[in-house]
């Protein structure tokens, strides 16, 4: 089955912890939004923050000469222990990592 990816319209809904947990991937434009206990890779353009393939991101990550990516593995790593966590220590709350 195809994956249909995903184009959130605003910051307060996409930044919203109850719609899932989400980070800025510092120094970057991308972020990474847990939806239903898959994590996305989005992209920022003005108010729209539209989901990409994580193939697309990887590409990106590695031919950006205007960005940097140096500790983007950190962060994605650090992300990903704070979802497990908090689905592990809470109901359906992400407040708990905030």
């Amino acid at each position: 089955m195809r994956r249909i990816y995903k184009t959130i319209i605003g910051e307060t809904v996409f930044l919203n912890n109850e719609t899932g947990y989400c980070k800025r991937l510092e120094g970057t434009p991308w972020y990474i939004k847990d939806l239903n206990h898959t994590s996305g890779y989005f992209l920022r353009i003005g108010n729209t923050f539209k989901e990409f393939p994580a193939a697309c991101f990887e590409n990106t990550a590695i031919a950006s000469k205007e960005f940097d990516f140096s500790n983007v593995k950190e962060q994605i790593n650090q992300f990903n222990q704070e979802v497990n966590y908090a689905k592990a220590n809470s109901s359906n709350s992400w407040r708990s990592i905030e």
